[in-house]
């Protein structure tokens, strides 16, 4: 790009774009999160969670998920404790994948959700009323089947 050619007033215009500020705000938070996440000792976390599986495999990595907007954020930190906790196996890292990335896909904070409901003129909270309900009953279905191959 060349900026000796572009405008003060295409400059300006494009600065205080509405939906650059989006993308650029929403990137800068996730970069912090993600920074904040690395500093993060997760031996104090395991202690407080406990040896739950639904705590450890299911809620701990779709919360990450679902607030960075990175379904890495969950797995990261998620399957370290896991180790320790309940044990490493097929299905438990399957359930720690599977509920980092539905709560991926529901996250405000998920650029493509935010935009292809804009894009489509529709509201978030009407995209919610059929997503949140689906991501649920993929979590309870996981989880269930988790119970029922583990044993």
């Amino acid at each position: 790009i060349s900026l000796n050619r572009t405008s003060r007033h295409r400059l300006l215009e494009v600065a205080t774009n509405r939906k650059v500020l989006e993308v650029s705000s929403v990137a800068f938070v996730a970069v912090a999160f993600r920074t904040l996440l690395k500093l993060l000792d997760i031996s104090d976390l395991a202690s407080v969670l406990g040896s739950s599986t639904l705590a450890v495999c299911v809620l701990l990595p779709a919360l990450l998920s679902l607030v960075s907007g990175y379904p890495s954020a969950g797995v990261v930190l998620a399957i370290p404790l896991a180790a320790r906790t309940v044990g490493l196996t097929l299905q438990t890292v399957s359930l720690v994948y599977i509920s980092a990335s539905i709560a991926y896909l529901v996250s405000p904070v998920h650029l493509c959700l935010i935009y292809t409901v804009e894009y489509f003129k529709g509201r978030l909270s009407s995209a919610y009323k059929l997503l949140l309900p689906l991501a649920l009953g993929v979590l309870f279905f996981a989880y269930t089947w988790y119970t029922v191959v583990a044993d």
